[in-house]
């Protein structure tokens, strides 16, 4: 983990929350999912907010926001991270498969361009049609999650926690028999200490009891959560 400060470039507000771009920071390594918490210092804040890259480079970077601050194109942030479990994508998987699940944080973004990078095949599945994505990636409905298993040798999901049930149920999964192919799910939720403080505030539930998101997720392999949270 790393700690560090950076000036906010730009600011773009979206349906899925604020988008922040900053200087790269190129000597820092992480995984899809993985976030950072970021503050104003002097700023009247509760809490630092919970920052996911959604595009990297040499030069800059975005970073989306859920529930951001009133910040400010010139504001300068401390942050600390990258923080949590992020998604552990197979070297051998070839037909990739992406769900944002009513959210659009542009947060599977980063594996989308992992998947290309290694000559995967990638569907989207999306009732609403991104305009960024490269015109090698399918574009699919949400009702046809129910066929994903048959397809896929790699899936990534995205939802908020409140929503886990029902994306199970749009995926036709009863939560007890194995998922089709690997799964990993990242799950929206409060993170506010980044696993300093056992808060219990981001506590999820799994077949081996009570996780903590902000350190042990928010990325976690599908088959492990119950659906009842």
């Amino acid at each position: 983990m790393a700690e560090g400060e950076w000036e906010i470039l730009e600011i773009s507000l979206g349906e899925g929350g604020m988008q922040l771009t900053v200087a790269a920071s190129s000597h820092i390594s992480l995984l899809p999912g993985q976030y950072f918490l970021a503050f104003a210092p002097g700023k009247d804040e509760p809490a630092a907010t919970a920052l996911f890259l959604t595009a990297g480079g040499t030069v800059e970077w975005k970073l989306n926001s859920i529930n951001p601050p009133a910040w400010q194109p010139g504001t300068r942030l401390r942050w600390r991270g990258p923080l949590g479990r992020g998604f552990r994508f197979p070297p051998s998987a070839r037909r990739v498969a992406l769900v944002p699940w009513a959210v659009s944080t542009d947060c599977l973004v980063p594996l989308l361009n992992e998947a290309l990078h290694q000559s995967a095949a990638v569907v989207w599945y999306s009732d609403r049609l991104p305009g960024y994505l490269p015109a090698s990636v399918e574009v699919l409905p949400l009702d046809m999650l129910p066929e994903v298993w048959n397809w896929a040798d790699y899936l990534a999901l995205e939802c908020d926690l409140r929503n886990l049930s029902r994306l199970a149920e749009a995926l036709g999964w009863d939560g007890i028999r194995r998922p089709g192919c690997p799964t990993e799910i990242l799950l929206h939720t409060p993170l506010t200490c980044g696993g300093m403080a056992d808060c219990g505030v981001c506590a999820v539930r799994t077949k081996r009891g009570w996780k903590m998101a902000c350190k042990d997720g928010p990325v976690f392999d599908l088959a492990e959560l119950e659906l009842t949270q």
